[in-house]
Formats: C-alpha cells, sequence, structure tokens
C-alpha cells in the first residue's frame, strides 16, 4: 500500500531509477515499465491499482539478483514516503 497518488508515486518511482521509464493505463490500473514499454523486453513493472480510497503496488523485476532488487527497493522507498 502506498499513501502517495499515482502520478506522485510513479514519478517517485521513476526518479530513483537509471533506466527510462514508461506509464500507461490498462483496466483501471497504472503500469509502469522500466526500459522499455514492451512488456517481453522491459527490465520491470510497477503496476499501481486504486480501490476504496486505497493505492495498492505490485512490483516485478527481471534478474532482480544482478542489480540487487533496485526497482523493488524503490517502490517500496516510495510506498513510505
Amino acid at each position: 500500500m502506498t499513501a502517495s497518488d499515482n502520478p506522485q508515486y510513479m514519478n517517485c518511482v521513476k526518479d530513483r531509477q537509471n533506466a527510462q521509464g514508461f506509464t500507461q493505463e490498462e483496466n483501471g490500473k497504472t503500469l509502469l515499465y522500466i526500459g522499455s514499454t514492451d512488456p517481453t523486453k522491459a527490465s520491470g513493472l510497477v503496476e499501481l491499482t486504486s480501490a476504496n480510497g486505497q493505492n495498492q503496488f505490485a512490483v516485478y523485476q527481471r534478474a532482480a539478483w544482478q542489480d540487487r532488487g533496485r526497482l523493488i527497493n524503490a517502490a517500496l522507498a516510495c510506498a513510505r514516503t
């Protein structure tokens, strides 16, 4: 869960990455692809869903062990701010 609204949260995650981030709206969710807009080539994905006044996020990262989970850490840190 995050207390931030969608744009604020996604901008925070993007700012903490060294790769380009691309946002897309799909079925009521905000998707942030890291590195590529193609889901099969993106190095990570942050999915943000708003329901009942709460924002929930999910984060997926390819090869998280290679960069020590940088995207996962960014998503968690931004959720706390």
